[in-house]
């Protein structure tokens, strides 16, 4: 996966973003803040996750790995 997907799957923009300016200049705010840790992650840096307050299933992003 790269950046933008990862962004997209974590903080997919929606029509409810799209027409909210305040709920779209946050979704941007957070999608920038994870692709600056995804890069410093790459770089080696240890990263935590933990305050961008993500909530995934972590059995979707298995499945999606396995197919």
């Amino acid at each position: 996966m790269n950046i933008e997907e990862i962004q997209d799957f974590a903080f997919p923009i929606t029509d409810e973003d799209r027409r909210c300016n305040n709920k779209m200049q946050k979704k941007m705010w957070q999608r920038e803040k994870l692709r600056l840790m995804v890069e410093r992650y790459k770089r080696g840096e240890l990263i935590n996750f933990e305050p961008l307050l993500i909530s995934v299933n972590k059995d979707v992003i298995i499945q999606m790995i396995n197919n």
